[in-house]
């Protein structure tokens, strides 16, 4: 009898602990000293089939082990220099997700990648523009470069630096602007991820001081030439002063497939949300691997102005994907919070980049639900 209590015992212990998930140990000691729990103890020595199934349970339950998550402050190489910066990394299985970020050129999100290849682009010199940034917008209330403070990349300025703040406990890191003295702002990222979706999560924010202001959030990502970048089609297309791109409008989907042999251009679009969840989604693949980024719907005529919720800029060897948040009033002293969620997989089974591919879209919709 004493060997069947231990065994029950340790079996109740992993089942439990591989049922409540990670957080939950409260629960699964709770489970062990449950007299139910107890009383079924004593069905085992005469059950010796249900302890060996539970037996089985538990070996499953270690075999799919938890997502791993390691964060690590350390020097990394930008182009021909090496800068401080964080390493935030995903692991699960045989499949790594790692995203850099650097604390000189705007806090610049420099990589992400998955199994060591990124999505993002990576100039080979430190004063060239690449990578993701954050902006405020609209960009009619800083024109061009944009605030040094915020991205100093365009000004040629890489000494100005954003102060990097690790949460150990959390697994997340935090990179904080310097005081744009014109608007009394600072704007900063923080970046964790969620195991269960095996996701990033970017928090921005914008945080005014005295003066107050109304302003949105804006994310800019640049990538390699020659993608299929795609989003779901809204009641608002333009080019503002820019050429136009070459888009196709395929299955409620705009496309745009770079080719890097045509002069620059520009799209300002609005989108629908996916349903259930309501978000919005932007998506970019290179053929190897898909990038998402899912955020909050923007109802018509909440955005900046001059601008719409999503735009791509075609810089011929590069493309900016971008999206924005709401315009939306601050007074002094208060901030917005806006969360983007990045996925990268690889190439669904099936899926070709090509405008139009059902199998792509319906990847993205399922991980923006």
């Amino acid at each position: 009898m004493a060997w069947v209590r231990s065994a029950w015992l340790l079996v109740t212990w992993v089942v439990a602990t591989c049922s409540a998930g990670a957080g939950s140990s409260h629960a699964a000691l709770a489970t062990i000293f449950d007299p139910g729990s107890l009383a079924a103890e004593e069905n085992m020595e005469n059950n010796p089939e249900e302890l060996k199934l539970l037996q089985a349970r538990a070996s499953r339950g270690h075999a799919q082990s938890a997502p791993e998550v390691k964060l690590e402050q350390r020097e990394i190489a930008s182009g021909n220099v090496t800068v401080p910066g964080v390493v935030l990394e995903l692991v699960s299985g045989n499949l790594s997700m790692v995203l850099e970020a650097i604390t000189i050129k705007g806090g610049l999100i420099q990589s992400f990648s998955l199994n060591n290849r990124s999505i993002l682009l990576k100039r080979p010199y430190v004063d060239q523009m690449d990578g993701c940034v954050f902006w405020p917008s609209p960009q009619s209330a800083w024109g061009w470069p944009p605030p040094s403070a915020i991205d100093p990349t365009p000004s040629k300025d890489f000494d100005t630096s954003y102060d990097l703040r690790l949460s150990e406990l959390k697994h997340s890191f935090e990179l904080v602007s310097p005081v744009w003295k014109d608007h009394n702002m600072t704007v900063s990222k923080k970046v964790s991820v969620d195991a269960s979706r095996m996701s990033f999560i970017i928090d921005y924010g914008i945080h005014v001081g005295g003066a107050g202001g109304k302003w949105a959030p804006w994310e800019i990502a640049r990538v390699p030439p020659s993608g299929l970048t795609f989003f779901k089609t809204g009641s608002e297309q333009n080019s503002g002063s820019w050429p136009p791109l070459l888009l196709q409008h395929i299955g409620g989907v705009t496309w745009f497939l770079q080719k890097g042999d045509a002069s620059s251009g520009k799209l300002f679009a609005s989108t629908v949300p996916s349903t259930p969840s309501g978000l919005s989604w932007l998506a970019h693949t290179d053929g190897v691997l898909l990038f998402v980024k899912c955020f909050r719907h923007l109802p018509d005529g909440m955005h900046a102005p001059g601008e719409l919720q999503i735009e791509i800029y075609d810089g011929v060897d590069y493309v900016e994907m971008e999206q924005q948040g709401a315009h939306e009033e601050l007074l002094p002293g208060e901030s917005i919070t806006w969360t983007v969620e990045w996925f990268l997989r690889e190439m669904p089974p099936g899926a070709v980049a090509t405008p139009g591919d059902k199998i792509l879209m319906d990847s993205v919709e399922d991980m923006c639900k």
